[in-house]
């Protein structure tokens, strides 16, 4: 998540070279949100047509569902701040959903700690929050990386070259286990 930094100190160690962050999920963005605090350009990179990562939302000719996240929690103060910001925007809203647990064949409500907030109107709202004023390449997945001297270059499935880069930032989920 976007947690805001001191720009100045970061600033200070890193040189104002683009970086590039594959991966629009959540942690890409924040990411990415990080480096334009501390003045650095940064160029974004994800495979899918849309943001959000495994928060995203899947439409269909007639519908759409969100799959993956479900909802958010925010335990860290850095983050209560950015989903108390987007629920003034609109772009969360706190979710009261009951949850229930199978234990020994017996359903149970299960008592919720603090609260929970979905995306509006979709789940993948909040991470097309943090794209605003980003430069975001959809539809394109990376292959390859190549080290130069100095920096880096990128290589997608279309065999485009990218770049340079001064630094890559990998912001990619675990592998799957099915394909569902």
């Amino acid at each position: 998540m976007f947690f805001p930094t001191r720009p100045a100190a970061m600033s200070s160690r890193l040189p104002p070279k683009p970086t590039a962050i594959i991966g629009a999920g959540f942690a890409g963005l924040s990411a990415a949100r990080a480096l334009v605090a501390a003045g650095q350009p940064v160029q974004v990179f994800d495979q899918g047509r849309d943001p959000g990562g495994r928060s995203a939302t899947r439409r269909a000719e007639r519908a759409q569902f969100d799959h993956g996240a479900q909802y958010l929690e925010a335990h860290d103060p850095r983050f209560q701040a950015q989903v108390e910001t987007w629920r003034q925007q609109g772009v969360v809203a706190p979710w009261h959903g009951r949850f229930g647990v199978l234990r020994r064949g017996h359903w149970a409500i299960r008592s919720i700690d603090g609260p929970r907030y979905v995306g509006v109107p979709t789940m993948d709202a909040p991470a097309r929050n943090l794209t605003l004023g980003l430069e975001v390449s959809y539809a394109t997945r990376i292959v390859a990386l190549r080290r130069l001297r100095g920096g880096w270059r990128l290589q997608d499935e279309q065999d485009r070259v990218l770049g340079p880069f001064a630094r890559v930032v990998l912001a990619l989920p675990a592998p799957r286990r099915c394909r569902c």
